[in-house]
């Protein structure tokens, strides 16, 4: 292998490397199908791919589901799905927080993204 082939594959190592840590994804599951979202992260992580509890349906029977949130409409802070949420939220919009006021900015930051894009 030569310098110039060894610098090509190196620089694509690095490429792929910085993708990994700053692009993310998450998925949005519907009846019809899936649709993804590729995102650039707030924080660099490990991490690539995402899960918006809020938007997917993967948690289960409409009476399981039902019991994960209190009465303003917001996961139980005792559930996984709280610090899926919150972890999204993080990487996605940068809000950092581990509480009920991380949880309301995010979701404010979902309404005016989905009322911007809608426009």
């Amino acid at each position: 292998m030569n310098k110039r082939t060894a610098s090509c594959a190196l620089l694509a190592i690095a490429a792929v490397g910085a993708a990994w840590v700053f692009l993310g994804e998450v998925t949005y599951t519907y009846d019809d199908g899936n649709q993804h979202h590729v995102f650039i992260k707030q924080h660099p992580t490990l991490q690539v791919l995402f899960v918006n509890p809020y938007a997917s349906d993967f948690l289960g029977e409409e009476h399981d589901y039902a019991k994960k949130f209190d009465t303003s409409g917001r996961f139980l802070s005792s559930t996984p799905e709280f610090g899926e949420f919150l972890n999204y939220c993080k990487y996605r919009f940068g809000v950092m927080g581990d509480g009920i006021a991380a949880h309301d900015r995010c979701v404010a930051l979902i309404q005016s993204n989905v009322a911007s894009s809608a426009s």
